[in-house]
C-alpha cells in the first residue's frame, strides 16, 4: 500500500561543502591582499624615485639662480634664522622653522607644490617611517629616500660619493658631488 522512498533528492550544499568553498575563497583573497601590498609598495617606491629626480632638478635650478646648493633659511636650524638648507626635506616645526620643500616653492618657484613622501612622513627611522632628506656633499648635493622594496640598482646609488645615511635606513640617492 504505502511505499516509503529513502532516496530523496537533496537540494543545496552540505555544511562541509560550504566550509571548503569558504576556506578556498579566504585563501585566494589572502593571496591577493599580499600581492596588492607588494604592488602598493612598488608604486610608492616609483613615486619616490620620481620625486627625488624632481627635487634634484629644483635644487639645480636654485643653484643656477643663487650660485649655491644651500637652500637659505630652510631645513635644520632655520628656527634660529640660520638654517643649513639641509636635513629632512619636508619637516617643519621645532628646529625646522621652514622646510626645504617650502623654500623651493616660495623662493622663485623651483617646485610647483610641496613634495612629500607618498606616506606623508616628514622624518624617518631605520625601523619605521619614510621621508626625503637633502644633504650637501662636497661641492654638490644628494637627495635621499628610503625605498620599501629596493632593487640592486637602487642600492648601487648609495656609493662612496653619495654616502647614504644608513642610520635612517636611506637606500636610494639622486644628486652629484
Amino acid at each position: 500500500m504505502f511505499e516509503f522512498s529513502h532516496s530523496k533528492k537533496q537540494k543545496g550544499f552540505t555544511l562541509i561543502e560550504l566550509l571548503v568553498v569558504i576556506s578556498i575563497i579566504g585563501t585566494l583573497s589572502g593571496m591577493v591582499m599580499v600581492a596588492m601590498q607588494d604592488i602598493r609598495a612598488a608604486a610608492r617606491d616609483a613615486r619616490r624615485r620620481q620625486d627625488l629626480v624632481q627635487i634634484a632638478k629644483a635644487v639645480e635650478l636654485y643653484n643656477l639662480d643663487y650660485n649655491r646648493y644651500q637652500i637659505l633659511n630652510s631645513g635644520w636650524g632655520s628656527d634660529t634664522g640660520t638654517g643649513c638648507g639641509c636635513g629632512w626635506f619636508s619637516a617643519e616645526g621645532g628646529a625646522y622653522g621652514r622646510s626645504i620643500a617650502r623654500a623651493l616653492v616660495e623662493d622663485g618657484g623651483k617646485l610647483s607644490t610641496i613634495v612629500k613622501d607618498p606616506t606623508g612622513g616628514t622624518s624617518c627611522s631605520t625601523t619605521a617611517g619614510y621621508a626625503y632628506m637633502l644633504y650637501l656633499r662636497g661641492s654638490g648635493f644628494y637627495v635621499y629616500a628610503k625605498l620599501e622594496k629596493p632593487a640592486a640598482a637602487d642600492l648601487a646609488t648609495c656609493d662612496a660619493n653619495a654616502q647614504c645615511p644608513t642610520n635612517y635606513g636611506m637606500n636610494y640617492a639622486v644628486g652629484h658631488r
